[in-house]
């Protein structure tokens, strides 16, 4: 049997919104993503993740930390889920 780790990005005033704020180096530590074998995110993480850090991880355009949180980020296999609402 596999752990499920399920972690959130949190401000101190409770803001998820992953568009509201950036992160710093510490936030980007890539430790705690090295000894995962698949990243699972809901669509809307998913799709702010997917071109942002691939594209990062290419131009290396960025900072050490981001361009090290890239790298590991790309070379992880990832999944992404979705909830389908509607009537019945």
């Amino acid at each position: 049997m596999r752990n499920v780790i399920y972690a959130i990005n949190l401000t101190l005033d409770g803001c998820c919104d992953h568009t509201k704020f950036n992160p710093d180096d510490e936030v980007l530590d890539t430790h705690f993503l090295r000894d995962f074998d698949l990243l699972v995110y809901g669509r809307k993480t998913y799709q702010l993740m997917v071109p942002y850090w691939p594209d990062i991880a290419k131009s290396q355009s960025e900072t050490k930390a981001d361009i090290e949180f890239a790298r590991t980020f790309v070379s992880k296999k990832k999944d992404c889920f979705f909830t389908i609402v509607g009537q019945r």
